[in-house]
């Protein structure tokens, strides 16, 4: 049995950001720390970066395997561990040093350090065969300490294979084989299931907005796999708008807030999760423009492909200019193919599962 008391991790209050960022950023979900506290003032918690590319169109990308080994580590150790995915960019070297971030986790191996940091730095065992690893100051040395001692044992577990197997199996098995969706299938079944969606669908959803990858943000401040925005996190008590386990909470129960608004205006089955999956990606306001839009020109604006039929007029001055749009000129194309690819993956889900 491991004992974290043999390498005690103590991190060191200079270590944690001012109490503007901490109001703004973070509530610890272990002792509900109050807006005007200091974290290190309640509980041992460490601020990690994860300097891994956010982008989702890599063929193979370690930064949801990497969030959850680390989650995987919190748990053991009772720290509260605040997880943050970063650009590919030179600040986190400066937050590391500067302890305003207590870990980093990089990719390439030692080569990445820059060399005027090498004698300030402590670097972990290799976590993986990439050479990837987590990196912290000298003076926060104990943290590396107690992630060797912990990776060493747990890389061992059955736990641990079964976990590396779920991300292995993604990136890397064929087209064809579907036994499963994304790493994260345990967590949609379960936000799924408790709003009474198609897991599939929902798989779905979150193929479409970030391809399984847990960093993506969007220009317009959509971030993570459901790409929830930051007013929308606010309203669901998310801490973390990066964490998949929060993220589909967040982005799961807005979809079924605004299916449930479709619901009162008699939009029911298919129509309603098509108008559902277009209000999600246009804005519920938006959508409304387009039924009393395609409303006035004699069409059924409780059909979806009938507003669809409609939605390009919306370009015109004539049109926009009218009474029946209030949010000015929208052109429409990306909420149309949107909601065509969502219910396409959707459908070569259920063929397979």
């Amino acid at each position: 049995m491991l004992i974290l008391a043999v390498l005690p991790i103590k991190i060191r209050d200079e270590g944690y950001p001012d109490k503007h960022t901490v109001r703004k950023t973070l509530s610890c979900r272990k002792c509900r720390i109050a807006d005007s506290l200091i974290a290190g003032e309640h509980c041992d918690t460490i601020f990690c970066e994860i300097a891994i590319s956010k982008s989702m169109y890599l063929s193979d990308n370690p930064l949801g395997f990497h969030y959850d080994l680390l989650k995987k580590f919190e748990k053991w150790s009772g720290t509260h561990i605040f997880i943050t995915p970063v650009s590919n960019d030179s600040t986190y070297w400066s937050n590391l040093i500067e302890n305003k971030t207590n870990l980093l986790v990089i990719s390439g191996g030692r080569l990445m350090i820059p060399k005027e940091h090498s004698d300030s730095l402590i670097t972990s065992i290799d976590i993986n065969d990439d050479g990837d690893m987590w990196v912290s100051t000298k003076r926060n040395s104990e943290i590396i300490e107690t992630l060797n001692y912990w990776i060493s044992a747990y890389g061992r577990s059955g736990e641990y294979r079964n976990m590396s197997a779920r991300y292995d199996r993604y990136f890397n098995r064929p087209r064809n084989d579907l036994k499963f969706i994304s790493p994260y299938d345990s967590l949609v079944k379960a936000n799924s299931k408790a709003i009474g969606w198609d897991w599939r669908l929902v798989s779905a959803i979150i193929k479409k907005e970030s391809n399984f990858f847990m960093g993506v943000e969007s220009p317009r401040g959509a971030i993570g796999l459901m790409q929830v925005k930051q007013n929308i996190a606010d309203k669901y008590g998310i801490d973390n708008i990066y964490d998949p386990e929060q993220n589909i909470y967040a982005g799961t129960r807005y979809m079924s807030e605004i299916s449930k608004r479709i619901e009162k205006k008699g939009i029911t089955g298919m129509e309603n999760v098509k108008f559902t999956l277009a209000s999600f990606n246009a804005g519920e306001a938006r959508i409304e423009d387009c039924m009393r839009f395609a409303e006035s020109l004699g069409k059924n604006p409780k059909i979806w492909d009938e507003v669809a039929e409609a939605i390009p007029l919306m370009q015109l001055e004539e049109n926009y200019k009218g009474d029946y749009i209030r949010l000015g000129k929208f052109r429409g194309t990306e909420t149309i193919k949107y909601v065509q690819d969502v219910l396409s993956i959707y459908d070569s889900y259920r063929e397979i599962l």
